[in-house]
Formats: C-alpha cells, sequence, structure tokens
C-alpha cells in the first residue's frame, strides 16, 4: 500500500524494495506493463532436454534503471559496492571523504522539474568552477558519488537537494572551503535561473562535512534512527487540507492511519469525500515523484583514474 512509502523508516532491503513496487503498481502509479512485470515471473536458466526438464529459477527483470524501483535499486547496491574498495585505499593513506550538500530555496509554487532542471545545471556548472577545482581538481580527488533526492510537504513543496561525496587527499578545513564555495554556489545558481526565489542564502545553500566514514550517506542516514526521526518529521508533519476556508492541520501519525482506513473502507464500502481527497492528494504527489524524478538524475559515481592512488586500486 501506499503506506509503505509513508512510513518507510527501516534500512532499505531486498524484502522492501519489493514491497514498494507492488504498491506502486497497486496504485497504478506504474503504468508501463513491462515494469509492472518486473520479477514477478521466472525465466528458464537452463535446459538438457535428453536429460533433464528445464529449470526455471532466474527471476525477470525488466533492466528499467530509470524508471523501475527494483532495478535502479539493485544498480544502486552495485554501485555501492563499486565504492567500497575506493574508500578504503584512500583510509588506508590518511586521505578523507567530504561531503557536499548543495540546496536551492523552495516553496510550494515551485515545480519538481523546474527544481531539477536548477539543480542539476547548476551543480554541473559549479564543478567546472575556479573553488572547485582548487580543492578537488584531478591532483586530490580520487572519486565522487553524487546522489539526488527529494524530499516533498505540503507547506514547503518539494525539496530537491543533490549530496556528492567526495575521497580526496587534500585535508584542507571546512571553514577554508565554505569561505570560497558558499557565495560561488549563489553566483551559479542565479546564472541558471531567473526565479530569485530559488536563491538561497550562504547559510542554507551549500554546505561541507569532513572527516566522514564512508560515501554510503543513503544507507547510514536510514541506520541512524534519531537523523532519520527527524527527516520524517520535516517532511511529513502536518499535511493540510482546506475545508470551508479553515485549514485542518494532520499529523503524520494520522494521515497514517487514513491511508490504512482508506484501504479498508474500498473493500466494504466508498471512503468517505474527505478521505478520498486527503488520499488522492499523496497519491498525485507520489505520482509526480514517481514520473518526473525515478527516471531522471539518480546516482552518479565517477573515479579519477589520474589520482596517484588510483594505481594501488589496479595493483
Amino acid at each position: 500500500m501506499t503506506l509503505l512509502l509513508i512510513r518507510n523508516r527501516q534500512p532499505m532491503t531486498n524484502r522492501t524494495i519489493y514491497e514498494i513496487h507492488q504498491s506502486l503498481v497497486q496504485e497504478n502509479i506504474i503504468t508501463k506493463q513491462s515494469i509492472r512485470e518486473c520479477s514477478t515471473k521466472r525465466g528458464m536458466f537452463e535446459i538438457d532436454y535428453i536429460n533433464r526438464k528445464p529449470h526455471y529459477k532466474r527471476i525477470l527483470r525488466c533492466r528499467n534503471d530509470n524508471g523501475c524501483p527494483i532495478c535502479s535499486y539493485k544498480r544502486d547496491r552495485e554501485i555501492f559496492a563499486r565504492v567500497s574498495p575506493y574508500v578504503d585505499t584512500l583510509k588506508k593513506y590518511d586521505g578523507d571523504i567530504h561531503l557536499l550538500t548543495f540546496n536551492l530555496r523552495h516553496n510550494p509554487s515551485h515545480t519538481l522539474k523546474d527544481l531539477q532542471e536548477v539543480l542539476h545545471k547548476s551543480v554541473t556548472h559549479f564543478k567546472k568552477t575556479y573553488p572547485y577545482k582548487k580543492y578537488y581538481g584531478t591532483k586530490d580527488r580520487l572519486f565522487s558519488l553524487t546522489q539526488y533526492e527529494t524530499s516533498w510537504s505540503q507547506n514547503s513543496g518539494f525539496h530537491y537537494h543533490a549530496h556528492c561525496h567526495i575521497g580526496t587527499t587534500n585535508n584542507v578545513s571546512k571553514e577554508e572551503i565554505e569561505s570560497e564555495m558558499k557565495q560561488k554556489w549563489i553566483d551559479v545558481i542565479s546564472l541558471h535561473t531567473n526565479d530569485t526565489s530559488m536563491i538561497p542564502n550562504k547559510d542554507y545553500g551549500f554546505d561541507v562535512g569532513v572527516n566522514r566514514d564512508d560515501a554510503w550517506y543513503v544507507e547510514r542516514k536510514s541506520l541512524n534512527e534519531k537523523r532519520m526521526e527527524d527527516y520524517f518529521k520535516e517532511n511529513h508533519q502536518d499535511l493540510q487540507e482546506i475545508f470551508n476556508n479553515k485549514r485542518r492541520s494532520i499529523s503524520k501519525e494520522n494521515l497514517e492511519k487514513i491511508v490504512v482506513d482508506y484501504h479498508h473502507s474500498l473493500e466494504d464500502k466508498q471512503p468517505s469525500p474527505t478521505t478520498k481527497k486527503i488520499v488522492n492528494k499523496v497519491i498525485s504527489v507520489l505520482k509526480t515523484v514517481y514520473s518526473t524524478c525515478v527516471k531522471r538524475y539518480r546516482v552518479i559515481f565517477q573515479v579519477n583514474k589520474n589520482h596517484h592512488l588510483f594505481q594501488h586500486l589496479q595493483n
């Protein structure tokens, strides 16, 4: 059910991703037939017509990495597995992992598509600027892992942002990097949008985290219960609907209950107009996220083969 997408706070697992896929199919958020049937059938693994019957062991995937939650999850796991040896090598030679976070100012009037366009162009441009090359040039940067994420709330709309983990041998301080990059990030955004309401201030737009343990931002965030609790409070608190020109606040817990009751009521009777309106609002947002976000900018892993530590990995 849709509830799985709202209240999922546990580390992502194979079982969880299959349940999410099933929920998206049940709500008709996934409409393409090949993606709807992904991992629901088994193909012929091997066959010997003389000695044995066919063996049906292989799960058939749609292989649509940009549109299928199962296939995209499998691909991301492969990328994360590739990152591990680079992290180990970097730590062995006293390197460090920095987390760069890129934000835009956002409100309910901003569409997800517009936020995506501005952020993606800005991040791409930012990586070509002098401050970025100064601290994360080919001499110091061993790898980069860029992850684009989307959250949503009724009060602030879509929050599309990017995290970039950089494995570097340049142990410069956080304060020195931010002193040059914060203003540069604002300048870059200004070049890619005429909407001044998207341009953040210095305190909000750009942030650098140093001395990271690894480059597994998404997984670690899921494992940190307090951090995940804060994340859900930020993005799912007070889903509001307007009735009779008055605002009625709906807490996250009540929203979960409404969604569950809605699905149960479908089995016995028609849900109330109020419940149906709220659930349709949630479904509408999920459809927007799926159709315009899942199919686009995802996890990007790049390796700098010119770095002197790359040779140690090859050996």
